[in-house]
């Protein structure tokens, strides 16, 4: 986050202006601005005060809006997580269900394959049984032909024998609004004075000069807004370092407002 280093730096800088809150109006109204100017020092003061009013108000709504985005985005993870939850104890419930049944089929399945078991052991008993019968009419059979041969010999007597029929068995079955920038919002070229600010910070900031971590990041936030031709937040981050500015040109105060006017542009976006 770009902004946060800067923000918390310059508001170091503190006096009676330090965090006036302008909520969602997008101007300072007249009677706040004779104020601040007349409790200013010169130009730079007053530049100083109005600029870092703008900014911390953009950065306000900014901050705000990425905390609120942050706490939708987990309140949607926690909804999400809530739902995965409960989709995969329905899916756990609907899987133990279906063992469940898969169970009690297999049981089925098993009782029945005993009782065809036992079908069939009783038709192989009762097979057996009639095994044994005819095992025994052909015992008989043969002692009766035994003896009648024995009679017949004796009598002399022919008679005709008589077949007995055998027994058949069966088988079994089976899913200033977020409209366009200003046309004359854009900075399009890097001014004296934005130069002298950021060489200014870089002495202040830079890994090379400073161990102050908190430094170390101030100067990774001033490149990126010289980069972005932010000339006003330059401006009070070198100020709030100690840098000396004597006099305002018209051009560098035109360049100001532009600043200005595209930090409440982009402070709207937020609201």
């Amino acid at each position: 986050m770009y902004y946060e280093t800067s923000i918390n730096f310059v508001n170091r800088y503190t006096n009676k202006f330090n965090r006036i809150i302008l909520f969602k109006s997008d101007m300072l109204d007249n009677d706040l601005i004779r104020l601040i100017k007349e409790n200013s020092e010169d130009d730079v003061d007053y530049y100083f005060n109005i600029i870092r009013i703008y900014y911390y108000n953009f950065y306000y709504y900014y901050k705000k809006y990425n905390e609120d985005l942050t706490k939708k985005r987990n309140t949607k993870d926690e909804k999400e997580n809530e739902k995965e939850n409960e989709d995969k104890k329905e899916n756990e419930n609907e899987d133990k269900k279906e063992n469940e049944n898969e169970d009690v089929k297999e049981n089925e399945d098993k009782k029945e394959k005993e009782n065809e078991n036992e079908d069939k052991n009783e038709d192989k008993k009762e097979k057996e049984n009639e095994n044994e019968d005819k095992n025994e009419d052909k015992k008989e059979n043969e002692k009766e032909n035994k003896d009648k041969k024995e009679e017949n010999r004796l009598n002399i007597f022919n008679e005709n024998d008589e077949n007995d029929e055998n027994c058949k068995n069966k088988n079994s079955k089976y899913h200033f609004d977020a409209e366009k920038f200003m046309k004359d919002i854009d900075i399009k070229y890097k001014s004296n004075l934005q130069k002298k600010l950021y060489k200014y910070i870089i002495l202040k900031t830079h890994p090379d000069k400073t161990d102050d971590k908190f430094l170390n990041y101030l100067f990774i936030d001033s490149t990126f807004l010289f980069e972005e031709n932010d000339i006003a937040i330059l401006f009070i981050i070198a100020i709030s370092l100690g840098y000396k500015c004597k006099k305002l040109s018209k051009i560098d105060k035109k360049q100001f407002e532009q600043n200005i006017t595209k930090y409440i542009m982009k402070k709207k976006t937020y609201l």
